[in-house]
C-alpha cells in the first residue's frame, strides 16, 4: 500500500541503513533515535529532520608521539598495536 504512487506523494520517507543511526528533530526539536529501517511520516506542516549518523568503526593510524615528563624530559612514544 505504501509504495503505490498515489499514496507517495503524500508520505515522506527516511530510510536508516543497519550501520547507521537516525535522530529525528521535529520543528527543530529533538523527538527520538531512530534504528535501522524505512520510516514513513506523513507530509503536514512539521518540519522533519533526520540527520544519520554512521557508526561503523573506522581505522586510525597514529605516528610515534613525544611525551614531556614531569623534570621535563621529553620521551618517544609509539602505538602499542605495531602500526
Amino acid at each position: 500500500m505504501l509504495v503505490k504512487p498515489e499514496v507517495m506523494q503524500y508520505l515522506r520517507v527516511y530510510t536508516v541503513e543497519p550501520f547507521e543511526k537516525g535522530l529525528l528533530y521535529v520543528d527543530g526539536v529533538f523527538e527520538k533515535e531512530l534504528g535501522a529501517g524505512i520510516y514513513y511520516f506523513w507530509k503536514n506542516r512539521e518540519v522533519l529532520t533526520v540527520y544519520k549518523i554512521d557508526t561503523r568503526l573506522q581505522q586510525m593510524e597514529m605516528n610515534g608521539q613525544e611525551i614531556l615528563t614531569k623534570d621535563k624530559a621529553t620521551s618517544a612514544s609509539t602505538s602499542p598495536l605495531g602500526t
